[in-house]
């Protein structure tokens, strides 16, 4: 592919549709990005801070810096790569649950950890970190060291890391409930049901008598009902990700299943077809 000439560097767009930078080096030999971009923008942007190195005298070639990196990630250079290698029972991580890791990276480790290489992560840093973050948020502090955890355990099973896992706090990973859930009670459901929109009484009332998810009762389809039976099966489930609707299968192996419909709610939901559904 044809190769812009340019005060500095040079970039080309390659068949793949990214586009390659390089430029002469001090030594001089011509040196690559260590890869490629989405934009000629990304190029341009990574000319640019390879010139500042050059013109401020801390240059070393990128093949080298790329290699210490390798050899030596932080945090933010390991995490995000190994949360797509990352597989439950042979799955990768479902979109929400990757979107809920980036959530806490970005807001709870990467401030503390981010730019810290993984082999000088001591188990006082991790106590001092967990100890700073928010009493009040005992979930979310649950769920960024058990993120944390995970990501040490992986960096050693992977070779990245050598010597034992530093998050050592005893059930840090395990958040408690701050209080009892109270269903609703009858009539409380019966005032809900009233004020909800017509086609969407369905929803509440396989939510309150079956125990769906959110995500599963609104992915449920015709076929999903056998009313005759009194049987309502769950097979897929859809999450919203930046305004994006995502569907699959549910949470968990065990989310593939048939749940029994009480017989009052038998005829409702055969209205809502007869209605709703085509």
């Amino acid at each position: 592919m044809a190769t812009r000439r340019r005060g500095f560097g040079a970039i080309r767009k390659l068949p793949s549709k990214r586009f390659q930078a390089s430029y002469l080096g001090p030594d001089p030999r011509r040196h690559v990005a260590p890869t490629t971009f989405d934009t000629r923008l990304d190029g341009e942007g990574w000319l640019a801070r390879e010139r500042r190195l050059i013109d401020q005298e801390n240059w070393t070639p990128p093949a080298d810096r790329e290699t210490a990196r390798r050899s030596a990630p932080t945090l933010r250079d390991y995490a995000a790569d190994a949360l797509q290698r990352r597989r439950v029972r042979g799955e990768p991580l479902r979109p929400r649950t990757l979107k809920l890791y980036e959530g806490l990276l970005e807001r709870l480790l990467y401030p503390t950890f981010g730019n810290v290489q993984l082999r000088a992560v001591r188990p006082s840093d991790v106590v001092t970190w967990h100890s700073s973050l928010p009493a009040g948020q005992a979930t979310q502090k649950a769920h960024a060291y058990a993120l944390l955890r995970s990501l040490f355990e992986q960096a050693r099973e992977e070779g990245v890391l050598k010597g034992e896992n530093p998050c050592r706090i005893r059930g840090a990973g395990v958040s408690r409930r701050a209080r009892q859930i109270e269903p609703v009670t009858l009539t409380q459901l019966e005032v809900l049901v009233r004020a909800t929109p017509e086609h969407l009484k369905a929803a509440v009332l396989i939510g309150a008598w079956c125990g769906l998810r959110f995500g599963e009762i609104f992915e449920l389809r015709r076929g999903d009902l056998e009313l005759d039976r009194g049987i309502v099966h769950v097979r897929r489930a859809v999450v919203r990700l930046d305004r994006v609707e995502v569907f699959g299968g549910p949470k968990a192996d065990a989310g593939l299943r048939r749940v029994p419909l009480p017989p009052h709610v038998i005829p409702q939901l055969q209205q809502h077809l007869d209605r709703y559904v085509p």
